[in-house]
């Protein structure tokens, strides 16, 4: 589903991605884990496409995203979903704005039709009742529900998590992960999760990358990667 060739991105001409090589496959659970600083979320920016890289491809899918047209790149962001670490929503729309804000951007349906969408993606995520709230009246947890109801408007191939525990309670990030856990083997998506998170790793992954000072450490299950020793897993237990 993704392939990563040789990618290197540099911010203010500080190298924060390294020649990365990544082969995430069809229907995976694929955490990219690493400490805060170690390019972890820089690289999902550029593998969605917010962060242009300075070298490598990325496949997702089979199109090269570097070379690929405005059109064909459109098509390409409805097979996959993101949800970002502060959920990232929009603060003047309603909630149903928010999960429907691809569509009222780039097509042609009514906003009856993306609403009844946005409803039945919301049920999804065990939302009800919400449609006309505002962002501002809803807990933390309750955000992150929204956000991966947006990430599942059109059915995506791939979603992409970033650090989707972050700022939550213990038993708020159990059940947002119990959810992570139920979409993908309802909706059959291949899922990229980025973390510092070991419990997460240990968990959920079918394998698990170490990324560190924007370089990979190493690739392969939870058992393999405690096998190497690097500091962020030595502490495991």
């Amino acid at each position: 589903m993704i392939n990563i060739k040789n990618l290197t991105v540099f911010i203010k001409n500080k190298k924060i991605l390294d020649d990365i090589n990544i082969h995430i496959n069809k229907g995976e659970t694929f955490v990219i884990l690493g400490e805060s600083g170690a390019g972890k979320t820089i690289f999902l920016k550029t593998v969605i496409g917010l962060i242009k890289a300075d070298a490598g491809e990325i496949i997702i899918c089979g199109a090269n995203i570097s070379q690929i047209d405005e059109n064909k790149l459109l098509d390409l962001r409805q097979k996959t979903g993101m949800v970002f670490q502060s959920s990232a929503l929009f603060d003047s729309l309603t909630i149903w704005e928010n999960v429907g804000f691809f569509l009222l951007e780039h097509t042609n349906l009514s906003d009856g039709e993306i609403r009844e969408k946005a409803e039945k993606s919301l049920n999804s995520v065990g939302l009800k009742d919400i449609l006309d709230e505002m962002p501002e009246h809803l807990s933390g947890g309750m955000k992150k529900r929204v956000g991966i109801a947006r990430a599942l408007i059109n059915h995506p191939e791939i979603i992409f998590y970033d650090e989707p525990t972050a700022g939550l309670d213990p038993v708020t990030s159990e059940s947002i992960l119990s959810l992570v856990a139920k979409i993908h083997k309802e909706y059959k998506t291949t899922d990229v999760i980025v973390t510092h998170d070991l419990g997460i790793a240990k968990k959920f992954s079918d394998r698990v990358a170490i990324i560190d000072d924007g370089r990979i450490f190493t690739v392969g299950t939870w058992e393999e990667v405690v096998k190497t020793g690097h500091p962020i897993v030595s502490q495991k237990e």
